[in-house]
């Protein structure tokens, strides 16, 4: 409990002094900010999505040698 405490003592003051920062122009195009910002987020979903598809793929298959594995052995032990 006293972690949390200790972050906001930190956090809150440091975001109260330190000066804010607009890093957008003014003459910037609102509609090509709005195309990267949707391309970004299509960026973070394909890329998390397939990283989430490898995985269970492999996942899945370390899953199914480790059960082959075991079955072999139990099938041997009950062979002898």
């Amino acid at each position: 409990m006293l972690l949390p405490r200790l972050a906001l003592l930190i956090a809150v003051p440091a975001a109260l002094l330190l000066p804010s920062i607009n890093e957008v122009p003014r003459n910037f195009s609102p509609s090509l900010l709005w195309d990267f910002r949707v391309a970004s987020v299509g960026t973070q979903a394909t890329l998390w999505a397939t990283t989430g598809l490898v995985l269970s793929g492999l996942i899945a298959h370390a899953y199914s040698q480790e059960r082959a594995k075991q079955d072999r052995h139990s099938l041997a032990s009950t062979a002898r």
